[in-house]
């Protein structure tokens, strides 16, 4: 005799937090045989957030210097400003961030959000709030607008005879399909049972 069991249902794949899926990425890119070094991720973290901080702060010179000005002419001078403008920090060194991937530190949520930018080339952003690694892509659903109405033809005589048309055959009854009668089935449809065959 044979006996079934019922297999277990398939466990939910635990989530993972933006941590530790950006220790794993960041240990995965560092590990490669021609993978990059950390002094290398990081100094490129860094190179962001100061060309986000010189950006900053030319918007707010042009801003200062064009008070209720065009936002055309603020955004120009912005931009004419930024190559004029140095600013070097360093947030996060090489040896901080290989000690981050194994796991001996943890760093900022801004440095994990520069990290997560830099290593899925700025479509990930890393949520603090929930430790998750999100989408940067936000797109709002737009409406296309309102639904026409149904089509009209513009001759009015044509329209009236399809408006009673309609109206004519939402007050018929539509009878079910009609089932045959042996009167009405073919001759060959009623044959005569064979012996050992009901």
């Amino acid at each position: 005799m044979v006996s079934f069991t019922r297999k277990a249902e398939p466990a939910a794949e635990p989530t993972i937090s933006g941590t530790d899926a950006l220790r794993m990425h960041l240990r995965s890119r560092i590990e490669r045989p021609s993978g990059t070094s950390c002094a290398r991720i990081a100094a490129d973290i860094c190179d962001d957030f100061n060309a986000a901080a010189a950006k900053a702060k030319a918007r707010s010179i042009a801003d200062s210097m064009l008070p209720g000005g065009d936002e055309i002419a603020i955004k120009a001078l912005a931009n004419s400003l930024i190559g004029t403008i140095d600013v070097k920090t360093t947030i996060i060194t090489g040896q901080r961030l290989e000690q981050f991937a194994y796991g001996t530190i943890n760093l900022d949520p801004i440095i994990k959000n520069g990290l997560a930018n830099f290593l899925h080339g700025g479509n990930v952003i890393y949520d603090a709030a929930r430790d998750l690694l999100d989408s940067a892509h936000r797109h709002q659903p737009q409406t296309l607008g309102v639904a026409p109405g149904p089509w009209c033809h513009p001759n009015p005589r044509i329209a009236a005879a399809a408006d009673a048309l309609r109206d004519a055959m939402a007050t018929t009854i539509r009878s079910p399909l009609r089932t045959p009668t042996p009167s009405t089935l073919p001759s060959h449809a009623a044959a005569k049972p064979r012996p050992g065959f009901a």
